[in-house]
């Protein structure tokens, strides 16, 4: 399990930007779903607001 960490954070060492992008898709994601449940009024503003918890602590 520890080689395939070490092998990701190789790989993102030479694709950093990659690894960026893909965190602010996430972010975007989960947002544009606290966004769409605000009007929905459903079950999937806690999943989006968990997301953001998660992407606050990545920071």
């Amino acid at each position: 399990m520890q080689l395939q960490i070490d092998e990701w954070l190789r790989f993102n060492q030479r694709q950093p930007y990659i690894t960026l992008w893909s965190i602010k898709l996430i972010t975007f994601i989960f947002i544009s779903i606290d966004l769409a449940s605000k009007r929905e009024g459903d079950g999937l503003l806690e999943c989006s607001r968990g997301g953001r918890k998660l992407m606050n602590s990545l920071k």
